[in-house]
């Protein structure tokens, strides 16, 4: 898992399917891979699950206090804050945007390299 998470975590969800349970050393994780799972854990359901203080300081050292780590009455505010930008309207609105630049990845792909990607 310290090298090639990435890889790793594909691999797993491609051999063993959308619900994964992955030990490690202090316990064990559950891989979600499938949209509708994820759906229900941070949206429909999230007050069930609560993440543990290891998740949210590893987490936390990479992406800050966002979305994928809050819970409670944080996690709303900023939920609500959020939302706005995943209107599908919004979305309409950068979504040529988003068309463009995976256009101009898929030109600019080499087999076997790893993507740089960049934003115009």
């Amino acid at each position: 898992m310290l090298g090639d998470a990435l890889t790793l975590l594909r691999r797993v969800a491609r051999e063993y399917g959308d619900i994964v349970r992955i030990p490690v050393v202090f316990g064990e994780r559950i891989l979600l891979n499938h949209p509708d799972w994820i759906e229900q854990l941070l949206v429909v359901q999230q007050s069930k699950f609560h993440k543990s203080t290891l998740s949210k300081e590893a987490t936390e050292r990479l992406l800050g206090q966002g979305l994928l780590i809050s819970e409670g009455e944080f996690w709303r505010r900023q939920r609500r804050l959020a939302q706005p930008a995943f209107h599908r309207a919004r979305i309409n609105e950068y979504a040529m945007t988003m068309v463009e630049i995976a256009e101009s990845h898929r030109r600019e792909w080499r087999g076997g390299s790893s993507a740089t990607w960049r934003t115009k």
